[in-house]
């Protein structure tokens, strides 16, 4: 049975967890919370070729014949003089015999209209392949990304649907698909993904703050920026949890450092919301947390 007809297998149940919200330290417009993801542009967040940048320099030690090395590198030439046309050909002959780079890839030009008229239900398609195929592909596999990426990508189409296509809103195949890539690959942004929809209810069914945060910590701590930005909110605001607004201030730093002007424009403005609001001493002690956090993420 094809992925899309059927839900994932959940690797981990989803507990429930009791808390109450604090009181709010400052007041956030609709337009200035975390943008909810949607289909194709919210791809965005996932790399456009997992892995090296040069995929021929590893096919030798994943075992590919060399009619698959020969048209990477035939592709590869092809991609970066511009000819998007004679790419996409090739990138079409490797993923009908099966190479998961290539549909990876092939799925990416056809969600972002690269090279070819834009299409996410055959990027879906796609995408499921690999889910299907490679579902239970070990962690350590050089493989591991694509295919998490693949489930995040899966998900996120999910969340609303493809117009006009068999592929319609279903929350229950994006939580199941978020949870499996989060907990079996420890994904980032399926962490960020199960989080957000943990903190609206529509993982469970009802809101589950504290279970939101738990996944939320973990794609902070992996850098993920707008996770970063979302956990420090909810310990700047108190919610799920008594108020702690020098470590809220501190994640909202460490994101807005890291944050990129152009795609995470309201991670910013909520640091600043928040700076705005803190105390003295509450800014002190989070630029003095932000800077040991940031000089040790530069050691990792």
């Amino acid at each position: 049975m094809p992925i899309s007809e059927r839900p994932f297998v959940c690797l981990l149940a989803v507990a429930v967890f009791c808390g109450a919200t604090g009181v709010q330290a400052f007041e956030l417009k609709n337009s200035e919370q975390a943008p909810s993801p949607g289909s194709g542009s919210a791809l965005s967040a996932l790399p456009s070729l997992p892995g090296p940048a040069l995929p021929g320099a590893i096919l030798p030690d994943l075992g590919v014949d060399k009619a698959i090395r020969d048209m990477w590198r035939g592709f590869a030439r092809s991609y970066r003089s511009g000819d998007k046309v004679a790419a996409f050909k090739q990138l079409e002959v490797a993923a009908e015999q099966g190479d998961i780079l290539a549909q990876w890839k092939l799925g990416r030009m056809y969600a972002d209209g690269d090279g070819v008229t834009q299409d996410d239900y055959r990027a879906f398609q796609l995408f499921s392949r690999i889910a299907d195929a490679r579902g239970d592909e070990s962690r350590d596999s050089l493989h591991a990304g694509v295919v998490a990426n693949a489930f995040v990508a899966l998900g996120i189409y999910w969340l609303d649907g493809i117009p006009n296509s068999p592929v319609k809103p279903n929350p229950s195949y994006a939580a199941k698909a978020f949870n499996y890539a989060a907990t079996y690959y420890g994904h980032p942004e399926a962490q960020y993904q199960l989080a957000r929809m943990l903190l609206d209810g529509a993982a469970t069914g009802r809101p589950e703050p504290r279970l939101a945060m738990r996944w939320l910590s973990l794609a902070a701590e992996k850098g993920h920026v707008p996770a970063q930005a979302v956990l420090g909110r909810m310990l700047f605001m108190g919610e799920a949890m008594p108020r702690q607004p020098a470590r809220g201030l501190m994640w909202l730093r460490v994101a807005s450092e890291n944050a990129s002007p152009g795609r995470h424009a309201w991670v910013i403005e909520m640091h600043k919301k928040a700076n705005d609001a803190a105390s003295e001493e509450e800014r002190r002690r989070a630029e003095a947390q932000a800077e040991r956090y940031l000089k040790s993420a530069e050691r990792r």
